[in-house]
Parts: structure tokens; sequence; C-alpha cells
């Protein structure tokens, strides 16, 4: 009697089926990890950074502590009864004269406008032919109190600033507020890298 173990099988189909697939597998990763290390090596970085100087207030000269402190004091006229959030800005126009504005909220939140944005649309309105030098910005908690760190407009404010500084072509020094220390950034490009003006509509 043949022992079993003299026997020849064929081989099973299932390997004579997937040999060839798995080696077009292996090929086809092969090209794609060849592709993705070109694509890796194509590959460029965009490094962005923004330069902002940190004052103490004493440190400020006059002209800001005064633009300074009118931005602190606006808060006082904030209309902030859902928030409690009162922010107050101040904006010296090239002709000396300072304007300054609130945050004025609404029980419809959209309705609502930002300090900066009251600031810059009056100056505007009333001041169609000055250039804004500088905006001093500063806000008040809901415990009425002065932030200890500045605090940033939010992305539609920072739009609008940067309209008013394109628009007189010039640079807008921005002044933020904070107990801890005042940032000063020199234009409202540092605010807003990669921002959207009218010369993309060109």
């Amino acid at each position: 009697m043949a022992s079993p173990f003299n026997l020849k099988y064929p081989k099973p189909l299932v390997i004579q089926f997937y040999c060839p697939v798995f080696l077009i597998s292996t090929f086809y990763f092969y090209l794609c990890n060849i592709n993705y290390n070109i694509t890796l090596c194509l590959m460029k970085e965009l490094n962005i950074e923004i330069a902002v100087k940190i004052y103490d207030y004493e440190e400020l000269d006059a002209a800001d502590r005064e633009l300074m402190d009118a931005a602190r004091e606006a808060t006082n006229r904030s209309y902030a009864p859902y928030s409690h959030f009162s922010v107050g800005a101040a904006a010296r126009l090239a002709n000396g004269i300072v304007v300054t504005g609130t945050n004025q909220e609404n029980a419809a939140y959209p309705s609502g406008l930002c300090a900066e944005r009251t600031t810059l649309f009056y100056a505007n309105s009333q001041h169609p032919d000055q250039a804004v030098t500088t905006l001093a910005i500063a806000a008040r908690n809901e415990h009425d109190e002065f932030l200890e760190s500045p605090i940033p407009p939010c992305g539609a404010c920072r739009q609008v600033m940067l309209e008013t500084e394109k628009r007189f072509k010039q640079p807008m020094r921005v002044l933020l507020y904070g107990k801890k220390g005042i940032y000063e950034l020199k234009n409202v490009g540092e605010l807003l890298p990669l921002s959207f003006d009218a010369s993309a509509m060109k």
C-alpha cells in the first residue's frame, strides 16, 4: 500500500490565484511609495512670523497713554447686557483728533457690533479724508476688571481694520491693553497674515 506521504498533490488553486495578485499589489505599493516620496521632496513650507512689542503702561509715550486711557474709559459706555464683556476702542486720526467707540450688543446676537468696528466706521464716516494712525483697544470682563492679558480683535474686526489701512495707504498701529502688558503691532498685517483685500479682485 502506497504511503500517503509519497503522493504528489496538486498545488492548491488558492495559491495559484493569489501569487500573481500579491506580486501586482506589492509592485503597486512600491510605485505609490515612490510617488509619495517624490511629493514630499517637492513640497515647500511657508513660515510666517509677526512682530509684537510688549510695554508696561509707564513705558508708553504721553500720546499713547492718552489714547489708551481713552479706550479704557470708553469701556464704561459699552452696551453688553448679554456677554458682560465690555470693550472700548480709541482711534487717533492723522489730524490728531481722537474718536472712541464701544461694543454694542443686541438680543439678536448677529446684529450687535464690536468696539473696533463702531470706532472705525464712525471715524471713516465723520472724517473720510483722515487716516487712522493708531487704534487702541481695551476690555473688561464680567467682574468689571480689565483683562490681565491683551485681547486681540475678532476676525471681522481685523478685516475692517485692514480695509481702513489699505484705504489710506499707510500703516495703522495697534495697541492692545492688558494689565500685565500692552502689545504694540506696527500694522494690521501683523494681525491678519495671508489677508484678502481689493488687490485679489484685479
